[in-house]
């Protein structure tokens, strides 16, 4: 309990912030909130983005009724996905490695031959 001068009471130390801590004050709490630096979370996990990706190589004339199944009926949200996961998969090998056989294993589930000219290398 090294530090301690009284048990009674609480003295400020030299250190201690003279105003209240942030983000508990009231300004803090009424501003709004800052706009995140981080990428927003994906409307799709890697299994779903995977399937869709095996699902419009597959069917690729089906594109529109495939992007609304998966809630991806805007094209802004379509590209923010897309642009998501391409950035997340160029920058994490393993992800990467991940969405290649979750490709591969709905292609074999959802075409009879299972192979395709589309297939990732």
């Amino acid at each position: 309990m090294r530090g301690f001068t009284s048990l009674t009471g609480t003295h400020p130390t030299s250190g201690a912030p003279a105003a209240p801590a942030l983000p508990f004050s009231p300004a803090a709490r009424a501003a709004p909130d800052a706009p995140s630096s981080a990428a927003p979370a994906p409307a799709l996990s890697l299994e779903q983005y995977a399937s869709l990706c095996a699902d419009l190589a597959a069917s690729p004339g089906d594109a529109e009724a495939l992007f609304a199944r998966y809630g991806l009926g805007r094209p802004e949200a379509r590209l923010a996905v897309d642009g998501f996961w391409r950035d997340r998969l160029a920058r994490d090998p393993a992800a990467h490695r991940r969405w290649r056989e979750l490709y591969r294993q709905h292609r074999s589930r959802s075409s009879p031959a299972g192979k395709s000219p589309h297939d990732p290398r």
